[in-house]
């Protein structure tokens, strides 16, 4: 008998004493705190790594503004997560923010990869994929649609039957009476209400044209003294900014960029190995490859005072956007620049990007807007940013889904 109460009493003061120790280590557990600087800018890093080891000290970095704990040290949730959201489970060619109504809200329109149908998403109120267009495109595999949201244009075909399509959009019959507008298309872009620029390949050199859905008239703006090339278009909708033309940038081909404003074309005073170039009316971000550094450099061009200066970390202009007086761009700065911009352009490199804006005044200052690998737990490779100062939209290159990301009022 005395036996059993010793097991028993011996049991008890185990049990006891495994209750403590887990209390105990429950306790730490939950009172451990990340520091906040790995969760912002702080002397010159970003999410704890040294931007590639490069010269930062010619710019200031912004409070990124993440939230952690409250104040009572309970979980607080982070509302990144509401403000940066998938838009598409389907691949797109094209998309575009169209105000509902002045007072409205903002739609997005996207052509769907493939097929041509168009569809509209009401993020703000939650619904998706609504289908405008059965119209089916074959072999669709680029577009543009006008920011009014009236006209669409789609770049469709094989080999030499390529040809540009031009259709207004009804809302009621689903369905689009395209025109065959041109051949030989190799962009296609929406800029002011309902217009489209496009760029047509003849020997040496492209031909950039507008089109007027209204009247369907065509007309040559300029030409450009390319093989090949690359527009940087701008963002303003307005269309008081000016975009950029460069030749495909490569390592081994020396390059220049144009500026085009007004349907005239002037020459930048920047060139260099692998150039590409993004701006507006204040500055220029180009970047390039250095030969001497063996490494891929960016800079910021002061346009008022004709000025060069080392931005101190790397971007690729294709994955930036212009604003009135910001440049939008999707950076990694966990990336090795040594083997940019080629590995990327080819697609043999991917990137996992997060999103910062860029602004010039008595030098630069970087502010970081949102880390999608944080708040999604997803990689994304932006490209083809848009925006509209209220939003910003992109696609993961990997997919080709529409993303979207709610910009702060003051923005």
């Amino acid at each position: 008998m005395k036996k059993n109460i010793f097991i028993i009493v011996t049991l008890l003061i185990f049990v006891i004493l495994a209750v403590i120790v887990s209390f105990i280590f429950l306790k730490n557990k939950t009172n451990e705190k990340k520091s906040p600087d790995s969760e912002k800018f702080a002397n010159i890093n970003i999410e704890g790594q040294n931007l590639d080891n490069q010269n930062t000290s010619n710019f200031t970095l912004g409070d990124a503004g993440e939230t952690g704990e409250g104040n009572d040290g309970t979980a607080k949730e982070n509302p990144e997560a509401m403000r940066l959201r998938q838009i598409t489970t389907t691949p797109v060619i094209g998309f575009n923010i169209v105000k509902e109504s002045y007072f409205g809200n903002n739609l997005v329109y996207y052509i769907r990869a493939g097929t041509g149908n168009i569809f509209y998403s009401d993020p703000k109120n939650n619904n998706f994929d609504n289908k405008i267009s059965n119209t089916t495109v074959p072999g669709a595999y680029a577009g543009a649609i006008s920011n009014n949201g009236e006209y669409v244009a789609i770049q469709a075909g094989l080999s030499n039957k390529k040809e540009l399509l031009v259709g207004k959009i009804s809302t009621s019959t689903k369905s689009i009476n395209f025109k065959s507008v041109a051949r030989n298309v190799s962009q296609v872009y929406a800029t002011d209400e309902s217009m489209f620029l496009y760029t047509i390949k003849t020997k040496g050199e492209f031909i950039i044209k507008q089109y007027y859905p209204i009247s369907e008239i065509s007309e040559n703006i300029l030409s450009i003294p390319f093989r090949e090339i690359t527009i940087n278009w701008n963002n303003d909708r307005d269309n008081l900014s000016p975009y950029y033309v460069y030749a495909n940038p490569a390592k081994q081909l020396e390059g220049v960029v144009y500026e085009i404003y007004n349907n005239t074309k002037k020459r930048l005073p920047i060139s260099g190995s692998a150039l590409s170039a993004v701006g507006n009316k204040k500055f220029i971000i180009y970047s390039l490859y250095s030969n001497k550094d063996n490494r891929y450099k960016s800079f910021i061009y002061n346009i008022k005072e004709k000025s060069n200066s080392e931005l101190g970390f790397s971007v690729l202009p294709e994955k930036c956007i212009n604003t009135k007086d910001k440049i939008v761009c999707a950076v990694d700065f966990n990336s090795n620049s040594n083997n940019l911009p080629d590995g990327w352009y080819k697609g043999l490199k991917n990137f996992s990007d997060q999103i910062i804006s860029i602004e010039y005044d008595d030098g630069v200052i970087v502010r970081n807007l949102t880390s999608p690998e944080k708040v999604t737990g997803q990689n994304l490779d932006i490209v083809n940013l848009l925006t509209n100062n209220d939003y910003l939209l992109f696609m993961d290159k990997k997919k080709n889904f529409v993303w979207q990301y709610k910009l702060d009022e003051d923005f």
